[in-house]
């Protein structure tokens, strides 16, 4: 009765306290048995934890969401009073976004919430923040150091400092019954807010993405691994996400775009992820992993993946230059230090004309991927147990108190976007031979190691007949010369185009034109009502043989949508029907299930083509039974048929019956839309 009796007084207290706060008002609010009186002042961090637990104690994972993980509120309208108005760079509308708003930036802009202004979208290269906004010592949380005490420089500190791109969520809510999706500023990437459906491969996600409908665009994709690196928490765990903002995310294995096929079992794959129970990036082999979740992504203006797009490293006598981040390491690391003394290191490093130097964090570690070792210590605390520190490249973590190496990072001190500091001074990228963004060499140089050096051809470009004179290549060892346009550099080490020997001239149906497409491959031109597929003109739609990917069929003005999976998938009448109807692919909403006359544009059978005999056809109306005349086709008179496409056209004197094109000789048949399984495509009108 005592013990309840100091709990409610306490909480009389804690509730006429006014405005007064603590420093852990936001995170748990402790309730002290009675006779105890910590006093927590605002100078000073508490750890009540007992003295008797593990260090390896898995704290509470839900101790620092909302209550009922309440969405970030979708219910105000933060637009009333026309905050826009009047913000340089914006078109002056306003979005609402949970409480917050964004405002709608002109061309190139971004709007940033912590700025509250439209930023060029320049502002944004660099390294997104890792999430962590607490301190640590070697084993638990503190109040994060002031400069020059003991533990000061680590992630947290930092990031609030602004040597990173803080995340800058919004949710964007489309309507009663439609997915929500989260903007992020910082990064210009826009995610699906909701896990996706389960898929059991990374190829079927990656087509459902390629088909999706979110927020009113079809341009969706899977991510690549540093696009969900940069949604990852690295204060949270299990999941390491911000569920405010991701709600409902499971501590599993996510798909990114990174997969490939092993040489000596193409039937089984590898691939490369995020697991978003700690937020590291992970390898692994479908033999093993039956399953994974996925999250879409979609690009709101164009970025530059500073990881894979950019090669952005440059090599000086003693840094390395990360041109791109406009951040400049460390050449050399020390080594034989434990975590606290590599953060006191690099505070106390004084080296190549630079004083601020400071231990990277884990983002930014990744941008030494191949120059650093694997014990290169981070400036974030591991997000499981504060006892581990992250070590590059970011996907394992170590206990502090094990000697690892350091690599200093330091802010590029020369004009950015233009200049980087080699050690002594800075250099423009022009003399380092650098193109005008930094990424890659300038034309006529090629990389050697971390540097562009002049590119040796062992043909003189010069006199090579078709060439521009420029050498190119990869690297120092990967050269040849720049063609012309329309020509190519083959094998024998020339500039060729196959047309120059004319080669359609005696190709049957074609009108004699030729593009070339490559050193040996090219397309003719065909006359009206022939086109070019495999070598030959023929007289029927080449989208027939591109049932596998996309097609454009520019002469009947049609265009035929992707297959439904990688390998195609077979589906009744009515499923076909609804996803012709629902489907989103290539920007284009407004695709359509196929008629029998659409079938006819590419059948390669005369019966059944376009103009053939068969008397099946919406146009003509003629749709009955007795219409099946002349619709075989005697190429393939032993199919089986058992492999067909659905039409939408109904067959007007049968019950539940429509036709549909055999895809073995392009027949047409009929088959029961009750029962029958067939393939499908859909169409959409070109204008």
């Amino acid at each position: 009765m005592k013990t309840l009796f100091s709990i409610l007084l306490i909480f009389l207290l804690i509730s006429c306290g006014g405005g007064s706060k603590t420093p852990l008002d936001d995170d748990v609010a402790a309730v002290l048995p009675d006779g105890d009186e910590d006093v927590m002042d605002d100078e000073e961090f508490v750890d009540d934890e007992d003295d008797d637990d593990e260090p390896d104690t898995k704290p509470d994972k839900d101790s620092d969401k909302p209550e009922n993980n309440e969405d970030v509120g979708l219910e105000s309208n933060p637009c009333e009073g026309e905050p826009c108005k009047g913000v340089e760079n914006s078109t002056g509308k306003c979005l609402a976004s949970g409480k917050g708003y964004t405002c709608e930036c002109k061309s190139s802009y971004v709007w940033f919430s912590s700025e509250q202004k439209c930023l060029p979208v320049t502002n944004f290269y660099g390294t997104v923040c890792t999430g962590q906004t607490k301190c640590y010592d070697m084993e638990k949380e503190i109040q994060c150091p002031k400069e020059g005490e003991t533990f000061y420089g680590q992630d947290a500190q930092y990031a609030k400092l602004g040597t990173c791109m803080s995340r800058n969520f919004t949710v964007q809510n489309y309507g009663e019954g439609k997915a929500d999706v989260v903007f992020d500023s910082a990064s210009g990437l826009e995610w699906q807010r909701k896990v996706a459906p389960w898929h059991p491969v990374n190829f079927m996600a990656a087509h459902y993405c390629n088909v999706a409908n979110f927020g009113g665009h079809c341009d969706w994709r899977l991510p690549t691994v540093d696009e969900l690196v940069s949604i990852v928490d690295i204060e949270k765990y299990d999941p390491a996400i911000d569920e405010n903002y991701f709600p409902d995310t499971p501590s599993t294995l996510f798909y990114s775009n990174e997969y490939g096929h092993y040489t000596q079992s193409p039937y089984s794959f590898y691939g490369y992820g995020v697991d978003f129970e700690m937020g590291n990036e992970t390898k692994y082999d479908s033999n093993y992993v039956d399953s994974g979740a996925f999250r879409c992504v979609r690009n709101e203006f164009e970025t530059v993946d500073i990881y894979a797009d950019c090669n952005s490293k440059y090599l000086f006598s003693d840094i390395v230059a990360s041109v791109f981040a406009d951040l400049v390491f460390q050449k050399s690391p020390v080594a034989d230090k434990a975590w606290l003394e590599a953060l006191e290191y690099c505070e106390n490093l004084n080296f190549a004309g630079i004083s601020e130097w400071r231990l990277p964090n884990k983002n930014e570690i990744k941008l030494l991927q191949g120059f650093a070792s694997n014990d290169a210590w981070t400036s974030t605390s591991s997000n499981l147990n504060p006892i581990y520190a992250w070590v590059f490249p970011g996907n394992e973590t170590q206990t502090k108190t094990k000697p690892g190496k350091a690599y200093c990072v330091a802010a590029n001190p020369c004009e950015k976007g233009k200049e980087i500091w080699n050690g002594q001074k800075c250099t423009a990228f022009s003399d380092l031979n650098l193109n005008k963004d930094g990424c890659n060499c300038m034309d006529g140089y090629v990389r050697d190691g971390l540097q562009c050096v002049k590119a040796e051809c062992e043909d003189d470009c010069k006199t090579m007949e078709h060439s521009t004179g420029v050498c190119i290549g990869y690297s120092k060892n990967i050269t040849h010369c720049q063609c012309e346009k329309g020509y190519f550099y083959n094998y024998d080490h020339k500039c060729v185009n196959p047309c120059d020997e004319e080669p359609c001239k005696n190709v049957k149906a074609s009108d004699g034109s030729c593009t070339a497409t490559d050193y040996n491959t090219f397309e003719c031109g065909c006359i009206e009502g022939y086109y070019y597929t495999k070598s030959s003109c023929y007289a029927h739609n080449s989208c027939y043989d591109a049932f596998y990917s996309q097609c454009r069929d520019a002469r009947n003005k049609l265009m035929w949508s992707f297959p439904p999976s990688t390998y195609g998938v077979e589906e009744g009448f009515e499923a076909a029907k609804q996803y012709c109807a629902e489907l989103c692919e290539g920007g284009y909403t407004d695709w359509r299930f196929p008629t029998i006359d659409d079938f006819r544009t590419m059948s390669k059978c005369a019966n059944t083509g376009i103009n053939g005999k068969c008397k099946v056809s919406e146009k003509s109306g003629c749709l009955s039974e007795s219409c099946m005349t002349d619709c075989a086709c005697s190429e393939n008179e032993t199919s089986t048929g058992e492999f067909f496409y659905w039409s939408s056209s109904l067959v007007s004197d049968m019950q539940d019956s429509a036709f549909v094109l055999d895809g073995m000789d392009s027949s047409i048949k009929i088959k029961n839309i009750k029962t029958d399984i067939g393939s499908f495509r859909c169409i959409r009108n070109l204008e």
